[in-house]
């Protein structure tokens, strides 16, 4: 089993009045660093023949507050 990572918090986030127009500043909790692992997974067809496949796993390392849309 593969566990389900997930950024999950709360960033600063505002909207500044002005002259002539508003400054917005979006910030968004994000991964900050993640990293590559190799899952095996063993398929069974409907004759009963197994076939295992490697596919690469994105993992969470760690997050932080970045520009939203990055």
């Amino acid at each position: 089993m593969i566990p389900q990572q997930e950024c999950l918090g709360g960033c600063i986030s505002y909207s500044m009045s002005g002259f002539g127009s508003t400054k917005n500043t979006c910030r968004c909790c994000a991964p900050a660093q993640t990293s590559s692992i190799d899952v095996e997974m063993a398929c069974t067809d409907a004759n009963g023949e197994t076939t295992t496949i490697i596919k690469p796993y994105e993992t969470i390392v760690s997050c932080s507050c970045s520009a939203c849309g990055e």
